[in-house]
């Protein structure tokens, strides 16, 4: 994946939305679990495999996609065994946050320039006219 959404919610009232993507420019290849499904007539079913945050998006969320590099995820998919040493945070890509326009609130919203920079003005309530 390019890059995926989330929120700080520091503030219950306000969603501050943020466009993750990995900081070396390169494509997201997150780990993941994939299995058929009893519980859905046996379709595929596929989970995101998640770790504690670390400094790139600990002030957003506490928990972030376990991310891996190129070789790191031919190791993941095709090891007999889980690798699991490769969820430290040692071996994860780092991430890059950009904050968007709350636009992306709204499902109604689908286009591209929901992953450009926030225009918006930041509320502050030390702001005066005089």
């Amino acid at each position: 994946m390019t890059g995926f959404y989330e929120w700080e919610r520091s503030n219950p009232k306000v969603k501050i939305p943020y466009f993750v993507t990995r900081s070396d420019g390169h494509l997201m290849l997150g780990a993941g679990l994939w299995s058929e499904s009893p519980i859905v007539e046996e379709e595929r079913t596929c989970a995101l495999i998640t770790r504690d945050s670390i400094g790139d998006l600990d002030f957003i969320h506490d928990r972030s996609p376990v991310e891996f590099h190129a070789q790191e995820a031919l190791e993941w998919l095709s090891s007999s065994e889980p690798p699991l040493e490769l969820f430290h945070p040692d071996h994860q890509p780092r991430f890059a946050t950009l904050r968007v326009s709350s636009r992306v609130n709204s499902v109604r919203n689908n286009d591209a320039s929901l992953v450009l920079p926030d225009d918006e003005p930041t509320e502050s309530n030390d702001l005066t006219l005089f």
